[in-house]
Order: C-alpha cells, then structure tokens, then sequence
C-alpha cells in the first residue's frame, strides 16, 4: 500500500494500490463515498491534492485547502436534510 493523500480536517482519504476488482467492492461498502483512480487527479505533477504525507506526517492543515469543498459539502447535506 503506498498512501499519497490524507485529509485530517474535513474528509479522510488515502491512496493504495488496489485491483480494480477491489476497487468496486470498496466503492459498496458503507460510508464510502468514493473510490477514484489516478487518472482521475494530476498524475503527472505527482498532486494528489488533500494535504500531503511527508515522512510518515500530514502536513498542518490550512483551511484554504478546504474553502471550495466545505462550502460544496455544506451545500449537498442541506440538500439531503431537505430531502429526508
């Protein structure tokens, strides 16, 4: 397994070299929100966005990082109260 992403503030992520027969039965399991390969984020700068693991430590968070997917996330759970 090689992590390349944690998020210790509003989401929790981390990268590992699955199959993508694993990949589909992670994507079932429950609280999962999502399951992306790496095709899906900028491979070829090595960005895996989050806040990156550098020597087995997640950088200190700065909310910056997180404005957009806060303000994108308050958004949905509104919607879902809305439609519960």
């Amino acid at each position: 397994m090689k992590i390349y992403s944690v998020s210790t503030r509003h989401y929790f992520a981390f990268g590992a070299l699955v199959s993508e027969e694993l990949s589909f039965k992670l994507k079932e399991l429950p609280s999962v929100r999502w399951v992306l390969p790496d095709s899906y984020l900028n491979v070829k700068e090595k960005d895996y966005g989050g806040e990156p693991f550098i020597n087995g430590e997640a950088v200190p968070y700065d909310p910056k990082y997180h404005e957009e997917w806060v303000r994108n996330n308050a958004r949905a759970n509104e919607r879902n109260r809305r439609n519960d």
